[in-house]
């Protein structure tokens, strides 16, 4: 059987390029982030508003439902379908936040009938349920090897410095904050603000300047420490410059080469099947010594009622340790093993 070794971890690689990356772009009305975006290569808009009223020639998808957005991801990323996906497009933008968020809001609402998501769960809110729903198709396209760019409005939010004193800082805008721009901020490996700036001395427009880098006045921020401060009159080829001199830097300072997404993708396959054949070749070890402790225990306390606690804490009161085989499903063999790690725990190993 494999087994864990605390002497051979998995290394992590900083990937090269854009395939993979996700950032999320936000700013007021004219500040380019719709045009700008546009001009990336191979772009499809997944748009929950109608913001390319203005620019010709993008295709895009209009999403006022969520189950239109799932079938849309599901093309986009199904083994049968991604190859054929990713001949037509790299770049997949979702426009905008607030508009998947609000989505991902009225589905969980009809699904528990409910008047909000915060009402669910005898008032405790169905907030866990909300991200996840939220989260999923999220997570499906940030890894297929798309560039995936989340547009979203500015919105104030009120925080407190170190010193308690309150004040004001620009975020991507949603319906709650904390709970909806924060969960995809979190996900994504940049977050920039994109700013109007003023006219020049003869009155010349001045194009926006991308922050990549937060102040107090506005969030924004990299997992890519070398990346530069700002972008002034922003364009998409300046920030994917942006992103791959911060790579060749990181690897100029650590000595290690940028790896690709493709063997990063390989690698965490090798890794799921290896976990994947150490968990079915320990099934019959583990419903063996199941068997086992469940004996000593009825031996011991003439009944085993211990065990039938731990399946009402799991909701699980129907559940066989006996009858868990390779090809039971993955939960089921979760269980199996959570159970035993408990008797073990409760002294019966």
């Amino acid at each position: 059987m494999a087994e864990l070794d605390i002497f051979s971890p998995e290394v992590s690689h900083v990937v090269g390029g854009m395939e993979g990356k996700s950032i999320v772009i936000y700013g007021p009305n004219r500040s380019g982030k719709t045009s700008n975006v546009a001009k990336a290569p191979n772009v499809l808009f997944l748009s929950f508003e109608k913001g390319l009223n203005a620019i010709n020639n993008v295709p895009y998808f209009y999403i006022n439902n969520w189950s239109k957005f799932l079938k849309l991801v599901k093309q986009l990323c199904s083994p049968a379908t991604i190859d054929a996906a990713k001949a037509k497009y790299s770049t997949i933008v979702i426009d905008t936040i607030q508009g998947i968020t609000e989505l991902a809001d009225e589905y969980i609402c009809a699904i528990y009938n409910i008047g909000s998501v915060g009402a669910g769960n005898s008032g405790y809110g169905n907030w866990k349920e909300y991200e996840k729903e939220m989260l999923k198709p999220i997570k499906q396209l940030c890894s297929a090897g798309y560039t995936v760019a989340f547009l979203a409005h500015e919105v104030e939010r009120k925080l407190k410095d170190e010193n308690g004193e309150e004040f004001t800082q620009l975020f991507p805008k949603s319906g709650d904050l904390k709970r909806c721009s924060a969960i995809i901020c979190d996900y994504c490996d940049f977050i920039a603000y994109a700013q109007t700036q003023s006219n020049d001395a003869n009155g010349g427009e001045v194009l926006s300047t991308l922050y990549l880098k937060g102040t107090q006045a506005f969030y924004a921020g990299s997992r890519f420490k070398k990346i530069v401060p700002a972008i002034p009159e922003w364009n998409w080829d300046k920030l994917v410059k942006a992103i791959n001199d911060a790579i060749t830097k990181e690897e100029i300072e650590t000595g290690v080469k940028a790896t690709t997404f493709e063997q990063v993708k390989k690698e965490e396959a090798r890794q799921e099947a290896a976990d994947k054949e150490s968990l079915n070749e320990s099934v019959a070890d583990l419903v063996k010594e199941m068997g086992l402790m469940l004996n000593c225990m009825n031996q011991l306390e003439g009944n085993i009622e211990t065990y039938n606690k731990l399946l009402k804490e799991l909701n699980a009161t129907n559940f066989k340790a006996s009858s868990i085989t390779e090809e039971s499903s993955q939960e089921d063999k979760m269980k199996l093993e959570y159970l035993h790690n408990a008797l073990v725990e409760k002294g019966y190993y």
